[in-house]
């Protein structure tokens, strides 16, 4: 992937976006529905989700918070007693009834939904996935020791994760790169993208099923 422009800031570092440049750009492009913010857990998915809905006005969306309301204990319960496999049947449906909502949202997905090829495929069909790509060391401090990440009680589980769930955010349709930015810099910048970059992303989208 190839950076969307070349321009960098001083510290703190401006977020780096990775968007693939097509030969062939379309003079204009419809903004997708939704967008859908993925990553590794840890990475401001749901802090950068609310700023993007409150900026565009959308609706914003936090797919494990809608998976929780579906089972009726938080999902941390629901690994303890019915295990990971009937959590990521309830995360399917959950993803799949947030695509049938009307009007415009960003949808924060948790560390582990972006992995299974038919929730990408729901995603694809339903907007643009945008990857928050923050450093390892960064989501490691955030998330060691958080007894509501079932999936992450130690170093090695985590390491392990991310370096498992890592080649398939890079499916994402864009890639952000953002370091130590603060939230409302990363929002500044996706905002930016849909302005600016829409068309290079929905052509890429074409070009590239």
């Amino acid at each position: 992937m190839l950076a969307a422009n070349g321009r960098f800031l001083a510290q703190p570092r401006r977020p780096r976006v990775l968007v693939p440049r097509p030969a062939i750009i379309p003079a204009r492009a419809n903004l997708p529905e939704r967008l859908f913010l993925i990553g590794f857990m840890g990475s401001g998915k749901t802090t950068l989700g609310r700023l993007l809905a409150e900026r565009l006005k959308w609706d914003f969306i936090d797919l494990d918070t809608r998976i929780e309301e579906m089972a009726g204990i938080p999902i941390r319960r629901v690994f303890e007693s019915r295990g990971e496999s009937h959590f990521r049947k309830l995360e399917h449906e959950a993803l799949r009834a947030v695509t049938a909502d009307r009007g415009r949202s960003i949808v924060a997905l948790g560390g582990g939904a972006f992995v299974s090829e038919v929730n990408r495929a729901v995603i694809r069909r339903a907007g643009v996935s945008v990857w928050i790509d923050a450093p390892f060391r960064i989501v490691s401090r955030r998330i060691l020791g958080d007894r509501k990440r079932p999936l992450a009680q130690t170093a090695e589980q985590i390491h392990q994760l991310y370096r498992a769930r890592l080649p398939f955010y890079h499916e994402a349709d864009i890639r952000m790169r953002v370091g130590d930015a603060t939230p409302n810099r990363i929002a500044r910048e996706v905002l930016r993208v849909l302005r600016e970059d829409w068309s290079i992303v929905a052509e890429r989208r074409r070009l590239f099923p």
